[in-house]
């Protein structure tokens, strides 16, 4: 390109260089970066960048493309890898020459950044692999030789400048680096930008996440005093630090003046020395480290002693290392620096857990102090003692073949340590502890973990302190059931015996309690139910999580945000979480610092148990809060509406962080009567464009109040108005869940009728709402309007006239067609649109789309007013964002606060009370269930009258039972089968209305059905666990610890309620209610009765081969299929409908046919015998034999497959007589009451002939 000397880069300033005619860019103006080999180069190297230049560099340049060299460009630096990766962050593309060269790659494979890997194109020349394959398996490649290489990479170029622009890349430099420099010359900001470090000329090690820690310990440590420690960046972050593994560095970071990075830094300089403690001690200069830590120590303490207990921990390691080396080096040198220093008495936190570890810190440091002292009386001991410390390094580093010979290592092991002082078992316990997570020998450890908890004695339990962290630390970093299983087994161990067995020691549980709050929102479902209860249950005694299923637990909200902030603090630890701002029903408000300025964060808010571990997908404030993170995701993309930060939320718990600004009530309340006419009407406009985005969207924000809006400032002096709250939003989606009319597409047609109990805000809504918690765009029309009351007013109360009226007096006015009185400070034309949208007729008032128009048209037509000052002198009150109370109108016409809804109970437990018709639950039931509920009309359903919802419960109140007043499993124990067979086609047709209506029942039980033997009707209950399916095949919720018996597969071990398992509950329904017959149920079928089982349900899926063909086995059969463990193959509830219809009809047929039967028993002279029928040989079918100890009828006698079913035979016959012939039976248990008896008349014994009796009629 043809350029003159003066000629300079419109982009970054950079002037042309006299003597090479070329114009040095700043790194972040460059579009490519082309890699070469340093000086000085050997005969390849030169040719491969000869071609680089004629090939790539100087037909680029001719179009334009500004590109970076290394040969030409770079003009050193204090490392040479450093200038060679360092323009790799900031300019879009990089090309990397791969060729064999021995020299050169070992340097460009250590450029190969994994964060980068989509910016690299690989040029290839040769066949030569790039090592390692996995850092570059995802990068672009090409060959040298390809015709249209030129192309190929221009277009990668302009791709990747697009997607990282010019202006993002010279922020990121400023920010970074020093314009003035080519090559950063701090060690920190090398560590960072670097995944390698090179420590010398001829030598190149890279540092990788996974390095041994004894080659990082190798390097020997460089101690700064405190006037020469090195420059640390501001614009360091936690996560930079978590590839750092060198002690060097570490210790330079706890200078930081960031609290979060100091302490950081020095827990994991800790994590290293305990790691590999003896070479730490060998290669590192233990005098200067101990004199820089120590001094951290005290400056630590001097700022925030509660704090500094981290410091306190890297010293005693320090002494530590520092005993290691003078009991096994015999360094005197070493020893009398010790001996000179007098340790000082540091003040303890007031933190209960942070107390306990500064004592348990000092206490340590003090006892190795002393220990040091003495030297050398206790040589000999102490020399022993480190050389079983190696021994125990040894059988660990060694690999056992087999889990017996692991076994006497640990067995080896706990005769070493068991008899040790308790301070150097502590030293050797944790770095034993350290040693086991990182060989994976956690699973053959419990016993050694069991011996050591119990040889602690009650003084010095805090020794186990670091195991519980690095178990905790093994668990936070484990996604799988089989890595946590033993850690599990080792906190409980813990637990039990240092808790339970101890009677609450305070120290421990201190200790106990604190980790356990890093783990309580741990992925995995078995890690959360351990420690929960043991977290949350306070004074209940053995209580479990499944009884979580029908009982509900408040939480203490204290501790739920202790453990909500240990959360945040792992997961996002540089973003700084400050004190709640806020807390509505369905959420909590925290303000949050992030590396893009401060932001809201709206997390679930967690007032139970349930809700912490979720138990419950289908709770209405869960529900709620899901459908908030909804609608504000659905919203983005206009300026009017706060933006979403891309912090992710695992859905454990769920959260979502906003940006935030200055409320823009607090801004009206501050400048006011200064704004111009210009600058309020564009805050107006900006309001009705977010309202007018959500619409289009098809959300209805149902609550729209200044509150819901902030303030930020422009360049030109006006200000931008963002709505940030969505907390009452709902998404009026196009499966006809929330809305009316179900196959509208026009918003303005659309409504939603929300909960009577609705909250809403009683100044701003309209009388559809205040009345019927009505929810339509034209109700958002009037809250428009009520809110630009309030802001022309300067945030205060709308509604002038009204402003003498207490809450209740002025919704009263608003629902009695009030007339709305323009203010003295209003212009004409402003308030003839506001005066519109308050029409009491909700249909006269004008959408916001039509509102935003008036709007636009009344800014531009202000003419020279718009740069007037807009004042005001108005008599109503100042509203600040928590006055906006949601309240709402009882059945009595009261206005109840929604926050006054308060209960001293703490724990709520399903029951039903029959005499009230009161089923009551432990679970908040959603609106559109509470809705199809109420709404359901089947002459085989108990109908619900009302549904009362609380805090923690919902109530619902059923109509009378009427003649209803036997339940399934007490009815007439002879009941005839075509009346059961009646009873079961009912069940079926109440289920299928239930799901026709996409309900599911989820709690199907005899005990749940009520019936009217008179007229043979039932009518199906127990509502209080069902839910609405809304849009999806099934739910998520747990199991109520006495339906196991009856629940699914699915839903016993993942809470997995669907149709399905609806279907698998009703046959099991059918087999209970079975089983409370006496007749012909049991004899036909091995199927051991449902009350006196003691397995699952689906372990009885398999269809046994019967040669009978009566109702009842056919019938079987059919539940058989139900019980499926694949819920994908069992029968629909059609065909089990059709199938019970078929048997029915049947069995009327055959009793017609077989009507007069009995009456040839009387007048034919038989053998006795010859009633009964005769089993066939290849049946399965064994003779029953009634068990005195349970009284039930039980398997027996396998062998004797041909002998007479005479109890089957016999009470058929029974059956027959008493509903055919009107005979009375007589229920005396014969064979009971004489089980033990002997016939004194006949003299034979009862027992003896126990295979062939009969039951008495």
């Amino acid at each position: 390109m043809a350029q003159t000397d003066t000629e300079t880069c419109k982009d970054c300033g950079a002037r042309k260089d006299a003597g090479t005619n070329t114009i040095f860019h700043h790194y972040f103006c460059y579009d490519i970066y082309i890699v070469s080999a340093p000086e000085p180069q050997s005969t390849k190297q030169r040719v491969i960048d000869e071609f680089m230049d004629e090939r790539l560099v100087k037909p680029l340049e001719e179009q334009g493309y500004k590109c970076f060299h290394g040969c030409r460009n770079m003009v050193g630096g204090e490392l040479i890898l450093q200038a060679m990766s360092y323009p790799i962050t900031l300019i879009p593309t990089t090309i990397v020459p791969v060729y064999k060269d021995k020299d050169f790659a070992s340097i460009r494979n250590l450029l190969l950044r994994p964060d980068f890997l989509e910016r690299i194109v690989f040029l290839s020349f040769d066949s030569t692999k790039v090592f390692p394959s996995i850092l570059s398996k995802n990068s672009y490649s090409i060959n040298s030789k390809d015709v249209n290489l030129l192309q190929k990479l221009i277009h990668t170029i302009n791709k990747n400048s697009s997607q990282i622009p010019l202006c993002q890349r010279k922020r990121q430099y400023e920010m970074r680096h020093d314009p003035e420099s080519t090559v950063s010359t701090t060690a920190s900001e090398f560590h960072r930008n670097c995944l390698f470090r090179r420590t010398s000329i001829s030598r190149i090690v890279p540092i990788q996440r996974m390095t041994s820690v004894a080659s990082v310990i190798s390097e020997e440590m460089t101690i700064y005093s405190d006037s020469e420690v090195q420059k640390i960046d501001d614009d360091v972050f936690l996560e930079d630090l978590k590839n750092v593994t060198s002690p060097n560095e570490l210790l330079c970071h706890c200078h930081h003046h960031n609290d979060k990075i100091r302490h950081y830094a020095a827990n994991t300089l800790v994590r290293i020395i305990q790691k590999d403690i003896t070479t730490f001690c060998n290669n590192t200069n233990l005098q200067n480290v101990e004199k820089e830590v120590r001094s951290m120590v005290e400056t630590e303490n001097m700022k925030q002693c509660e704090k500094d207990c981290n410091f306190r921990k890297l010293y005693f390691w320090i002494l530590a290392a520092i005993y290691i080396r003078i009991y096994k080096n015999n360094d005197a040198d070493l020893k009398a620096h010790i001996k000179s220093l007098t340790l000082k008495k540091y003040k303890t936190g007031t933190k209960a857990f942070d107390d306990v570890c500064q004592k348990n810190y000092n206490k340590l440091t003090i006892s190795i102090h002393a220990k040091i002292k003495t030297w050398p009386k206790s040589l000999d001991s102490n020399d022993l003692h480190i050389q079983k410390l190696e021994n125990c390094i040894a059988l660990l580093d060694q690999k056992a073949s087999h889990n017996t010979e692991k076994s006497d290592d640990m067995n080896t092991m706990i005769k070493y340590l068991i008899n040790l002082p308790w301070d150097i078992k502590y030293i050797f316990v944790v770095i034993i502890t350290e040693k086991i997570f990182e060989k994976k020998y956690t699973d053959g450890s419990i016993y050694f973990f069991s011996q050591i908890c119990a040889s602690v004695g009650q003084k010095h339990k805090e020794i186990l302190l670091d195991v519980v962290e690095r178990t905790t630390e093994h668990i936070l970093q484990s996604y799988t059931k089989g890595s946590i299983k033993a850690s599990l087994k080792l906190l409980s161990i813990i637990w039990d015996l240092h808790v339970k067995k101890r009677k609450q020691d305070e120290h421990l549980n201190t200790i106990l309690k604190h980790f356990f709050k890093k783990l309580i929102y741990h992925p995995l479902n078995d890690v959360r139910n351990f420690v929960a209860p043991l977290l949350f249950s306070g004074d209940m005694d053995n209580f479990e999580v499944q009884h979580l299923g029908s009982t509900c637990v408040i939480a203490d909200e204290d501790l739920v945000e202790s453990c909500i902030r240990e959360k945040l603090s792992i997961d996002h630890p540089d973003m700084i979480m400050k004190g709640k701002v806020q807390t509505i029903s369905k959420a909590s408000v925290f303000e949050v610092d992030t590396q893009d300025g401060k932001a809201l964060l709206y997390m679930f808010r967690q007032k139970t148990l349930n809700d912490i571990l979720q138990t419950n997908s289908t709770d209405e404030a869960y529900e709620s809060f899901d459908e908030m993170l909804k609608v504000v995701k659905l919203c983005q993309g206009n300026d009017c509406i706060a933006s979403l930060k891309n912090i992710i939320s695992n859905g454990i718990p769920p959260f979502y962080v906003v940006e935030d600004n200055k409320p823009l009530l607090h801004f009206l309340h501050a400048i006011e009567n200064q704004l111009t006419w210009s600058q309020m009407t564009g805050i107006l406009i900006d309001i009705s464009k977010a309202v007018e985005h959500c619409h289009n969207n098809f959300v209805i924000l149902r609550d729209i109040t200044p509150a819901s809006f902030f303030v930020v400032p422009k360049a030109d002096g006006s200000f931008q108005a963002k709505l940030a709250n969505f907390t009452y939003a709902k998404c009026l989606s196009k499966d006809g869940s929330n809305f009316n009319q179900e196959d509208s597409d026009d918003i303005n047609l659309l409504c939603f009728r929300g909960d009577t109990h609705e909250p809403v805000a009683a100044y701003f809504s309209s009388p559809e709402t205040l009345k019927n918690k009505e929810f339509s765009i034209f109700s958002e029309s009037w809250m428009l309007n009520a809110t630009f009351y309030s802001v022309v007013l300067y945030g205060k109360q709308p509604f002038q006239e009204l402003a003498h009226l207490n809450t209740i007096q002025f919704v009263n006015e608003i629902i009695s067609n009030h007339d709305a009185i323009i203010p003295a400070s209003f212009p004409p034309e402003l308030w003839k649109i506001l005066k519109t949208n308050f029409a009491y007729v909700n249909l006269h008032r004008m959408a916001p789309e039509r509102v935003l128009a008036e709007l636009e048209k009344y800014k531009n037509n202000l003419g020279v007013v718009r740069d007037t000052v807009h004042s005001i002198n108005s008599i109503c009150c100042y509203i600040n964002p928590e006055d906006i109370q949601k309240d709402y109108v009882d059945l009595n016409d009261g206005l109840i606060l929604e926050e006054t809804k308060q209960q001293d109970q703490k724990v709520f437990r399903d029951f039903f009370d029959r005499t009230n018709h009161r089923e009551t639950v432990s679970i908040r039931m959603n609106l559109n269930t509470r809705k199809k509920i109420k709404a359901l009309k089947h002459k085989n359903i108990l109908c619900v009258a009302e549904i009362l919802t609380g805090l923690y419960t919902t109530t619902l109140v059923s109509y009378p039972f009427e003649i209803y007043t036997y339940t399934l499993d007490n009815i007439d124990a002879f009941t005839p089968v075509d009346e059961l067979l009646s009873y079961f086609e009912q069940i079926t047709a109440a289920l299928q209305e239930l799901h026709s209506q996409n309900i599911l029942h989820c709690d199907l039980r005899c005990s749940h059905i009520y019936v009217s033997p008179c007229d043979g009707t039932l009518k199906l209950g127990h509502f209080g666990r069902a839910v609405s399916l809304e849009g999806q095949s099934c739910v998520f919720k747990m199991m109520p610890p006495d339906a196991e018996k009856w629940s699914a597969p699915e839903v016993r071990t993942n809470g997995m309620y669907s149709k399905l398992s609806d279907i698998f509950n009703l046959a099991a329904v059918f087999w209970e209610a079975l089983g409370y017959q006496k007749t012909v149920i049991y004899g036909n079928h091995p199927l051991v009765p449902f009350a006196a089982s003691n397995i699952h349900m689906e372990k009885n899926s398999t269809p046994t081969t019967e040669n009978w063909k009566d109702s009842v086995s056919e019938l079987v059969i059919w539940m058989q299929k139900c019980w499926h463990p694949n819920p994908t193959k069992r029968p629909s509830l059609e065909c089990i409908s059709e199938t019970i219809k078929n048997l029915s009809t049947n069995y009327k047929g055959h009793r017609k046919e077989t009507s007069g039967s009995l009456e040839d028993i009387y007048n034919i002279d038989e053998e006795y015998d010859d009633i009964y029928e005769e089993i066939p040989s290849n049946s399965n079918v064994v003779p029953l034999r009634y068990d005195s100890d349970q009284n039930i009828a039980s398997a027996e006698d396998a062998s004797n497959e041909n002998h007479l079913n005479v109890e089957y035979a016999w009470l058929r016959v029974v059956d027959e007589l008493v509903s055919e012939k009107g005979i009375v039976n007589n229920t005396t248990k014969f064979i009971f009451f004489k089980e033990n008896t002997e016939y004194s008349d006949v003299g034979i014994n009862y027992k003896k002939s126990r295979k062939n009796r009969g039951i008495v009629l």
